[in-house]
């Protein structure tokens, strides 16, 4: 099996939850994508990878002539149905073709002797146009914390969303967390002890920091497949009542990041007052 178009297709699958639409930038060192579950990344959850070509492709060859980058957008489905099929070819290769005029990214396997080709319609994008699909800038966070290794957290989502449409998460830079949920009819904690600080890109390092997100649990559980993504950590980073932001450092390491921001919704006073803030 081709290792590296497994990795790149379960990048690929974990972005496919997040929206349909994609956009690609192509460098000779880099990987660019960026999918936004709607049209404004402020008010839902936008989702990019950052990958490097030399740890996922044996050959990369890429020209154009607008230094040698190539940006452009296309249907996640149709990436991901073309790269299931490829993971069990031991070769397999993507080209930038057209097919009738129309723009394709052309995905080969070879395997048995046996020769398969699927073509993705593309839509080639002007360079100036990338900037808008850049990461958002952070704000300074109040709580960065290293997730657990098992999928603990993200049962405990997918099972809140059956009883509340949003959660809320309380965040400790001890390394302490609470996930919530309240309602009318039920109100669930689920503690989460432990867990590492981490403190980088933090202005205030202090270790009393605290911080609440309410966030939609469906969403939240969308993000949480990034599980599945062969990874060396995952950190939560909160913005106390402004933003929930997960970091995917992919592995092995070189491989890249993957980043999710997932916008918050204003908390009123009842979520203050059961959750003790």
């Amino acid at each position: 099996q081709n290792e590296g178009i497994i990795v790149f297709s379960n990048i690929i699958s974990a972005l496919d939850k997040i929206g349909s639409k994609c956009m690609m930038h192509l460098t000779k060192e880099k990987i660019n994508f960026a999918v936004l579950m709607s049209e404004s990344y402020e008010q839902d959850v936008s989702a990019y990878a950052d990958l490097n070509v030399p740890d996922i492709f044996g050959e990369w060859r890429i020209e154009s002539q607008c230094d040698n980058c190539i940006f452009l957008e296309f249907t996640l489905k149709n990436l991901t149905d073309a790269l299931n099929s490829a993971k069990k070819a031991p070769v397999c290769s993507l080209k930038l073709t057209k097919r009738a005029g129309q723009p394709c990214i052309c995905i080969e396997t070879k395997a048995m002797e046996v020769n398969v080709a699927h073509d993705m319609p593309v839509k080639c994008m002007r360079a100036s146009e990338y900037d808008y699909y850049m990461p958002p800038q952070m704000s300074k966070q109040d709580v960065q914390l290293e997730l657990p290794i098992s999928k603990t957290l993200k049962h405990v989502i997918e099972r809140s969303r059956t009883l509340s449409k949003n959660v809320i998460i309380d965040g400790h830079q001890t390394g302490q967390m609470a996930v919530r949920i309240e309602t009318d009819a039920v109100a669930i904690r689920s503690f989460f002890s432990d867990l590492r600080p981490r403190m980088e890109n933090m202005e205030d390092e202090d270790m009393n920091n605290t911080a609440s997100v309410k966030v939609d649990a469906k969403k939240l559980a969308m993000v949480l497949n990034c599980y599945n993504v062969r990874h060396e950590s995952i950190i939560m980073c909160l913005v106390h009542e402004t933003n929930l932001v997960i970091c995917v450092t992919l592995a092995p390491r070189a491989t890249g990041v993957m980043t999710f921001f997932i916008p918050c919704i204003s908390m009123d006073e009842s979520d203050h007052a059961r959750g003790g803030g």
